[in-house]
């Protein structure tokens, strides 16, 4: 491989590594206390509902803590799973009580498993 495209293989991989960092994706949050847990109720920014495959590697926990959001593992793969799929939802629910998956597992469950 040649100097150049060595060049461009580190450069794609800290884009991708640096995708979203500085960017704030939640405009605001609100929570609903149910039987089953908490629910926050999050309305993401225009940022948020355009951030793509580059939610897979943003890490929301310092904004999520920010909000009042638990960066349990579960809340920041609902958060990441609504942002690859589902971002043009009024509202992003992100439900405190359900089980971690894998993303995979997120997204074959409509991201609220």
């Amino acid at each position: 491989m040649g100097a150049v495209a060595t060049a461009l293989l580190i450069s794609l991989a800290m884009t991708g590594a640096m995708a979203g960092a500085g960017t704030d994706i939640i405009d605001h949050a609100t929570v609903t206390a149910t039987k089953n847990g908490n629910v926050w109720h999050v309305t993401p920014t225009p940022e948020g509902r355009e951030l793509g495959s580059s939610a897979w590697s943003y890490d929301p926990t310092g904004e999520m803590e920010l909000h009042g959001i638990p960066a349990t593992d579960t809340m920041v793969n609902q958060l990441r799973c609504h942002a690859l799929f589902v971002p043009d939802k009024t509202e992003w629910q992100l439900e405190e009580a359900r089980p971690t998956r894998t993303m995979s597992g997120e997204m074959s469950s409509g991201c609220n498993p």
